[in-house]
């Protein structure tokens, strides 16, 4: 029987199927790769499905892996047969008697995802991924609770955050998870908005090997990061789903997401802005004090004498940026955990001038002068210079959103503004928390003037509270803009 004859023998079986003449279709696709394709190109009806699992098509030792191409270094992702058949039998499943096969289909899309992870995440495959995503997204969400809640399931962790994490470009699952999936469970259900929640926090989710990477670069006279931080998923299809669907997020979703993405934000920000130096001449020297944060608010401290020949071996045009990187011997290092306000980490480094004989040196330098350094140092920790890479919150940034900073600062701005005006308890209690010490860079206090200046009477009493914070603000470049907004 060559292949036409046999297309035409499948065409008949699925025109008409029994028992006997699907053993005989299996008999007929088992060893013929090509007939196996036509069969799950033309099959629809979902009386298949059992008789298929049975037989163990949908098995997760039957999806494939990437395979090596001809040229080096370069793979192809197959596409698993079974998978566009799948779908349609997901598009039946509203069908009377038809709703058993919404199980068939959520098991064989844990099966499969399990046997990824257990394996070594050997599958790897955005196709599969991507159909996976597809098949959910024509399932009744309660269906989908039922069997999440059964099996302990957390969509989030278990399923979407597996099927982003990839070696490959992850824009086929990536695209509907952010534009069709999410927006699919924002409803009024608690369950359902756990899920949109879950969903939120791993595309928002920060690559991991950014702060992994330790190699930095020399960029005027600063060693700066090599690698800037990305999302799990690409920012254009967050920004695609969130210009749509943040007011509905804000009013449905809790403050803990919203005070999550605060904290991937503050997250970057620290490793972004982890260490600052003031200089200090006394008696012809130049003294370098050095601030690293090493955790939240932990912080060590190292006072060194710079090289004066290698200072005065800078050419003028080197002198600004170049002494920042000028060698320094080391005269006394600490550290300090949990410092919290400006006060306390200038009264910390000034006890440890006054006790420690090694640095006495920096006694005799003016009091105010060295109070207003050591205020300088601790205000560098905290300058996200957000004013420059988002200079109005009204908008997006002039030269378009490329980075995780601004992708989390336009997500987060929207919602933030939708939850103040639909509920403004909870809207209240995140913006006290950004004018307190959990939350110090300039970006989020920008966020409650912005809060405030769009709901002035609802919140009018947290300008005080800002000023009171920020009492230098008027003097700022920082808050300039949002500033002239509300006055």
């Amino acid at each position: 029987m060559n292949y036409y004859d046999k297309v035409r023998k499948i065409d008949s079986i699925l025109a008409r199927p029994n028992l006997f003449k699907k053993l005989f279709l299996f008999l007929l696709i088992c060893n013929d790769k090509s007939c196996e394709n036509y069969f799950f190109c033309h099959v629809s009806s979902s009386d298949w499905v059992r008789f298929l699992k049975f037989l163990g098509y949908f098995s997760p030792k039957k999806a494939p892996s990437p395979q090596p191409a001809d040229e080096e270094g370069y793979f192809i992702i197959p596409q698993w047969n079974v998978l566009p058949y799948l779908e349609r039998v997901s598009q039946q499943v509203t069908i009377k008697g038809n709703e058993k096969y919404i199980d068939e289909l959520l098991e064989i899309i844990n099966n499969v995802t399990k046997y990824h992870v257990e394996h070594n995440r050997k599958l790897d495959n955005y196709r599969t991924w991507g159909y996976f995503v597809k098949i959910l997204l024509n399932l009744p969400n309660d269906k989908i609770v039922k069997y999440l809640k059964e099996h302990n399931i957390k969509i989030g962790k278990d399923w979407i955050e597996v099927w982003l994490t990839s070696k490959f470009d992850n824009t086929v699952p990536a695209s509907d998870i952010t534009t069709k999936l999410l927006p699919k469970f924002l409803t009024e259900n608690k369950n359902d908005i756990d899920i949109a929640e879950q969903i939120i926090e791993v595309i928002t989710e920060i690559k991991p090997d950014y702060f992994e990477e330790e190699e930095k670069v020399e960029r005027l006279g600063v060693f700066e990061r090599k690698k800037e931080p990305k999302t799990t998923v690409d920012a254009y299809w967050l920004i695609e789903s969130f210009k749509k669907n943040a007011d509905e997020i804000g009013k449905l979703c809790s403050e803990k997401l919203i005070l999550s993405l605060a904290n991937k934000l503050k997250r970057i920000l620290d490793k972004e802005h982890n260490n600052y130096q003031v200089l200090i001449e006394v008696n012809d020297e130049t003294y370098r004090i050095l601030a690293e944060r090493t955790d939240g608010f932990d912080f060590k401290f190292s006072i060194q004498r710079l090289d004066k020949e290698k200072i005065e071996a800078l050419k003028p045009e080197e002198k600004y940026f170049g002494i920042l990187k000028v060698p320094g011997k080391l005269l006394h290092s600490f550290s300090k955990t949990d410092i919290r306000d400006k006060d306390t980490f200038v009264q910390i480094i000034r006890q440890e001038i006054e006790t420690n004989p090694s640095i006495s040196v920096l006694r005799t330098f003016p009091e105010l002068e060295l109070d207003k350094k050591l205020n300088n140092l601790y205000e560098g920790l905290y300058s996200d210079y957000s004013y420059i890479w988002y200079k109005s919150l009204l908008k997006s940034p002039e030269v378009g959103i490329h980075n995780a900073e601004e992708i989390l600062v336009f997500i987060l701005k929207d919602i933030l503004l939708s939850k103040c005006r639909t509920n403004v308890r909870s809207g209240r209690n995140i913006l006290e928390k950004f004018l307190g010490d959990e939350y110090q860079y300039s970006i989020f206090k920008r966020l409650v003037l912005l809060v405030v200046g769009s709901y002035w009477d609802e919140y009018k009493d947290l300008f005080w509270k800002f000023i009171k914070v920020v009492p230098e603000s008027f003097d700022s470049s920082e808050y300039e803009v949002e500033l002239y907004k509300l006055l």
